[in-house]
């Protein structure tokens, strides 16, 4: 993924939409949902929001392979 964000990564901005909480029997996950937009095609992802650090309306720059809008990292 590195090497493919590294030779065909381009910048995006991804706009945080929904927060949720996945539970479990002995446990509690955060995500955050956030679109972007790449290709003329709105993408949407989630992430586990580590420490609840994501907000609604939270702006993330992301790097997105040009090839496959799907493999991100968020910078």
């Amino acid at each position: 993924m590195e090497k493919q964000l590294a030779k065909y990564g381009v910048p995006a901005e991804g706009i945080v939409t929904k927060l949720y909480i996945q539970r479990n029997r002995n446990s509690q996950t955060p995500y955050a949902i956030f679109t972007y937009k790449l290709n003329n095609k709105i993408w949407m992802q989630e992430v586990i929001n580590t420490n609840s650090s994501l907000q609604v309306g939270d702006t993330l720059m992301l790097l997105c392979a040009k090839t496959d809008p799907e493999i991100f990292k968020i910078e």
